[in-house]
């Protein structure tokens, strides 16, 4: 209950939340870096111990004894002979700045690492997401995810050790002032707790709105952007820059009054706090004067001014740190719900995903024949079927032409076959062997790996013709002959042979230096270079004209003898040249 009605304890479970999640190796790298903390907060408080015998031999020329917590070391015993405390000062004093440099170094780095793997992690979540997910999530939202709010998985990381190396630090540098003057140090210390303690409970709500807002816009902006630039020829054509730049400005103001916002509530303490913590010290001089054990010496003033410019730095750095937690917490959040879901609960009827990058190719299947039987399915929200009381038999060599009206179930009968959804009832066998059946998928890699599918909207690069045909497969090495063939095949060689640069001519953005039937060829090149035993082009030619059209798919169906094809066309005269045709009708009950 206490956890969750305090925002800063939910805020600096995130961190944790966050570690939890990474490999062995990252998790001895933050040991590590707590290691460092615990050495450079024992520094930092011998430093301010040590600073006693220098006043000290300023005040007497006192230089053979060191005082460490009130006992009295003869340095003549340590070493053998006498060190000036001018030297010892210095040399702790260097020390520990040069730790707690590295300490700042070697945080950031850890944060790093850790922000990376989380990183690398949700991607692999959003990659392994069910199909039917990702038509029910805004891409641009994943996006941002990814590229914006990972910055404040590594942000949250860093802060968390930035608070640790500051507690350690202060809680060495407390102990060190109590034992200059007990009474003194308690009092300012609790002085300094209760003053950030009691700002940080009046801007807790501004700190959450702020969270909140933040999320939001950096969603907005990212959706503005991304949504103009992939329409920017109707932006044009329809004169919608003014109004894209207004909304844009609109959105990206609150964002920046949002971020300057959260960065002045996490530093303008300091500068309060320090005037404050000067008059306390100053006040209880002045009224204590005439104590003799109050401060009483010159000594005694030095060293609390020494500690007390150490120990608020830390104080401040512990509160900027957790502001800056609970700034991001509604950003982080959104990357934990990723990264802490089970990934069985959206795939429980798919086997999980090895955790690792892509393997060996999987051996592929369909050597006969493909069934599909009493097949149904309906989509999420939807009363009526798509696909209903369904049947396929498909054969190896088979060249099949899928037609029907819009909205009849085309398209989802090729996801159902690919594997990307679960239809409702029926089962899926290839060569007499199930690879659908009760709701569940098996060997679907083996399966998904002997299919090679053309969308309509082509996939492409922002690379060369030849590498978007070839998509770099390490796996297998296309010979140039093999590329030629299928360049030839798919009516890319005359256009081609035009280039300055061949074949190694850059494609643009998506395609944006090509036409959309240029595209559709590459895209059917690169799914016959790969021979694989099913071939499905979803109106892969629709861009094209009816004679390049009609030559193209001869040309594909003489070639590719030894693969099924299954083609969906809108155009007759594209499914004569199919072996059968299968028309679907748009069930309207």
């Amino acid at each position: 209950m206490i956890l969750k009605n305090s925002n800063t304890l939910r805020a600096l479970v995130i961190p944790f939340r966050i570690l939890k999640s990474i490999s062995r190796k990252n998790k001895l790298r933050v040991y590590f870096n707590l290691f460092l903390m615990i050495i450079s907060s024992i520094s930092e408080a011998l430093s301010v111990l040590s600073i006693t015998n220098v006043i000290s031999q300023l005040q007497s020329n006192s230089t053979n004894e060191f005082e460490l917590l009130d006992r009295k070391i003869s340095l003549s015993n340590l070493f053998g002979y006498e060190l000036n405390p001018i030297f010892i000062f210095i040399f702790i004093v260097s020390f520990s700045s040069c730790l707690r440099i590295f300490t700042l170094w070697y945080s950031g780095k850890t944060a790093a690492k850790v922000g990376n793997e989380v990183s690398r992690n949700i991607f692999f979540k959003i990659i392994y997401w069910p199909y039917e997910r990702h038509l029910n999530t805004n891409s641009g939202t994943l996006i941002a995810t990814l590229t914006q709010f990972s910055k404040s998985a590594v942000g949250s990381i860093n802060n968390f050790l930035f608070i640790i190396n500051s507690l350690f630090i202060s809680i060495a540098l407390s102990i060190s002032l109590i034992k200059v003057n007990g009474r003194i140090s308690i009092f300012l210390i609790l002085l300094l707790i209760l003053s950030y303690s009691t700002n940080s409970s009046l801007v807790r709500n501004h700190i959450r709105r702020n969270s909140e807002t933040m999320k939001r816009e950096t969603l907005n902006t990212f959706k503005i952007v991304k949504e103009s630039l992939e329409g920017i020829k109707d932006v044009i054509i329809n004169d919608r820059r003014s109004e894209e730049i207004r909304y844009f400005q609109s959105k990206d103001k609150i964002l920046k009054n949002t971020v300057v916002n959260a960065k002045f509530t996490s530093t303008y303490p300091k500068y309060l706090f320090e005037s404050l913590l000067i008059v306390g010290l100053l006040l209880i001089i002045y009224f204590l004067n005439n104590d003799e054990n109050s401060i009483n010496n010159l000594s005694q003033l030095s060293i609390f001014a020494f500690g007390g410019q150490k120990l608020l730095p830390s104080i401040q750095q512990i509160y900027a740190s957790v502001t800056a937690i609970k700034h991001s917490e509604s950003k982080t959040e959104t990357l934990l719900e990723i990264l802490e879901e089970n990934l069985k609960s959206n795939t429980s009827k798919y086997k999980k995903p090895d955790n690792r990058y892509p393997n060996k190719p999987y051996k592929r299947l369909f050597k006969d024949k493909l069934e599909l039987n009493s097949i149904y399915f309906k989509y999420q929200n939807s009363q009526s079927y798509s696909i209903k009381d369904f049947n396929l038999t498909i054969k190896r060599g088979d060249f099949i032409a899928i037609m029907g009206p819009s909205g009849a179930g085309k398209t989802t009968v090729i996801d159902i076959i690919m594997g990307l959804i679960k239809p409702e009832s029926g089962f899926i066998k290839v060569d007499g062997k199930f690879i659908y059946k009760d709701s569940t998928f098996f060997n679907l890699k083996e399966w998904q790996q002997s299919i090679t599918h053309v969308p309509q909207n082509v996939y492409l690069l922002d690379k060369t013709i030849k590498q978007n045909i070839i998509l770099n497969d390490k796996y297998n090495k296309f010979s140039e002959k093999r590329l030629k063939e299928v360049c030839n095949v798919a009516c890319l060689d005359e256009f081609i042979n035009k280039l300055p640069n061949g074949i190694e001519t850059k494609v643009g953005e998506r395609g944006s230096l090509l036409s959309g039937g240029q595209i559709q060829r590459i895209g059917i090149a690169r799914a016959i270079i790969n021979k694989s035993p099913l071939i499905v082009l979803d109106e892969a030619t629709s861009a094209l004209d009816q004679n390049i059209e009609e030559k193209l798919l001869k040309n594909v169906k003489n070639y590719c003898t030894d693969s099924a094809i299954i083609m969906i066309t809108h155009r007759k005269e594209s499914a004569s040249i199919c072996n059968r045709l299968i028309e679907i009708k748009k069930d309207l009950n």
